[in-house]
C-alpha cells in the first residue's frame, strides 16, 4: 500500500520536472550568451567592447520586442494526468496531497506553486544550487532569488514586472511568510 508520504514525494518529483524544463532552456540560453561573450586572450575581469556591443543588442531586443527566454513551467499532458493519479490516491487514503494543501490554504497562484517548488529544489538536492549559480553567471549566487525565478518563467518584460510585484514585500508568499 502506498502511504501519503510516498505520494507526497512522487508529487513533488512530478512537479519539479517542469522547473526542471525551464532549468535546462535557461542554462542552453546563458550556455549561448557566454559562447558569444567568452575571450579566452581577455582575463575574466575584464569586459570588453565586443561583449558590451553583444550586451547593449540582447538589452535592445528586450525593450524592443518585450520576450524573454523563460516560460512558465507547467505541467504536459502525461504529467497532468499522473497529478491527478496521484491526487485521486491520496483521497482515497483520506489527505490532499501537500503540495495542493498548501496551495489551496494560500491560494496560490500558479506562479507562486513555481516559487515554492523552486525555493524547496535544493532542499532535496543540492545540485540546483550550482544550476541557480550557472544560470545567474555568479557562484556566489546559488540560492533562489526573484532574478532567477522571472528567468525561468517569465516569457516577457511584462511578465517579469508583474512576477517581481508578485514576489515583492505585498505578494502573498511574503505576507504569509
Amino acid at each position: 500500500m502506498t502511504t501519503i508520504t510516498e505520494l507526497a514525494l512522487a508529487h513533488r518529483r512530478l512537479r519539479l520536472q517542469p522547473l526542471n524544463r525551464a532549468l535546462r532552456a535557461a542554462v542552453e540560453h546563458q550556455s549561448q550568451l557566454a559562447a558569444r561573450l567568452i575571450r579566452p586572450d581577455v582575463t575574466p575581469l575584464c569586459v570588453t567592447n565586443e561583449q558590451v556591443h553583444t550586451l547593449l543588442g540582447d538589452v535592445d531586443t528586450l525593450l524592443g520586442d518585450g520576450r524573454t527566454p523563460g516560460t512558465p513551467a507547467r505541467l504536459d499532458a502525461a504529467e497532468f494526468d499522473a497529478q491527478d493519479a496521484f491526487r485521486r490516491q491520496g483521497a482515497a487514503l483520506g489527505s490532499a496531497l501537500p503540495l495542493d494543501r498548501l496551495a489551496q490554504t494560500l491560494h496560490l497562484s500558479p506562479f507562486e506553486q513555481e516559487a515554492v517548488l523552486l525555493c524547496a529544489a535544493p532542499e532535496l538536492e543540492r545540485s540546483y544550487e550550482r544550476l541557480y549559480a550557472y544560470i545567474l553567471d555568479d557562484l556566489n549566487r546559488r540560492y533562489p532569488c526573484v532574478e532567477l525565478l522571472c528567468t525561468l518563467t517569465a516569457s516577457s518584460l511584462a511578465a517579469r514586472v508583474a512576477h517581481r510585484h508578485l514576489l515583492g514585500r505585498f505578494g502573498r508568499l511574503r505576507r504569509t511568510g
